[in-house]
């Protein structure tokens, strides 16, 4: 045999994708709206916002550390920090997005009761960072409208894992060509 779809991986890939693709949408996969709402209540851990917070910082590179700086912060002196390219003003600031513009574990190291004191020194990738707290935003509930379509979105996605899964098992039995059982399948009984 030397057609493509045995002799190159790429069209193989394709070809599978396709098939993929059919065996799913023959199943005409449907998430009702009671679903999603059991979904939604049942998941009341994820159905939160994530918590965010407001800050003003003071960045200095590692060689620029002056003695005793937080007290002179708390106490009302004015220092000035290096430039730091993304500014020194953030407003509503999740954890994934200081983490981006910090570096890993910097909202971790806040302290999220602090607000209007100084705090620090943080490290980040960059040097060290002297933060105040303007604002705490704890977790909100999300609404089951604003979940609505990540919840179907996910829905969707396991069921139709599930689907494809059942219709690759029924299916393979009929195949003995170089079947590898992919590692999420038990394997062929052939």
């Amino acid at each position: 045999v030397t057609g493509l779809e045995y002799s190159d991986e790429i069209i193989r890939r394709r070809l599978v994708q396709l098939m993929e693709k059919k065996l799913v949408t023959q199943a005409n996969i449907e998430i009702s709206d009671g679903e999603i709402a059991d979904h939604y209540n049942l998941s009341a851990d994820i159905n939160l916002s994530a918590p965010r917070v407001s800050f003003k910082h003071i960045f200095l590179a590692a060689s620029d550390i002056p003695q005793n700086i937080l007290s002179e912060l708390n106490s009302g002196s004015d220092i000035k920090g290096n430039v730091f390219l993304a500014g020194h003003d953030f407003v509503k600031v999740s954890e994934s997005s200081a983490n981006k513009l910090f570096g890993i574990n910097f909202f971790t190291q806040l302290n999220l009761h602090a607000v209007n004191r100084w705090q620090g020194p943080i490290a980040s990738s960059f040097g060290y960072h002297w933060v105040s707290l303007s604002e705490y935003f704890p977790p909100q509930k999300l609404t089951l409208q604003s979940q609505q379509v990540r919840i179907r979105s996910a829905l969707y996605e396991k069921r139709r894992k599930q689907v494809l899964t059942a219709q690759i098992i029924k299916l393979r039995d009929n195949y003995r060509n170089g079947w590898v059982s992919p590692p999420h399948l038990p394997a062929s009984s052939s």
